[in-house]
């Protein structure tokens, strides 16, 4: 992104392995415990990029 102007500022991974689960693992867990494990691991490169979805923060850079 920087040759479009922009620097990355934050790279993170949304549902980076709640969507991996079945159905029964997810019924059998504490919600809050899996959210809480989400956004530990959400920025880990090897977890970020097995996310469903992509969050950039991008910073115009000054020309």
């Amino acid at each position: 992104m920087r040759h479009a102007g922009f620097s990355i500022e934050k790279h993170t991974g949304i549902r980076v392995f709640n969507d991996y689960m079945s159905q029964q693992a997810r019924d059998n867990s504490d919600e809050s415990v899996l959210f809480e494990l989400e956004h530990q691991y959400c920025r880990m490169p090897v977890y970020r990029d097995m996310g469903r979805y992509i969050h950039l923060l991008a910073k115009r850079e000054n020309t």
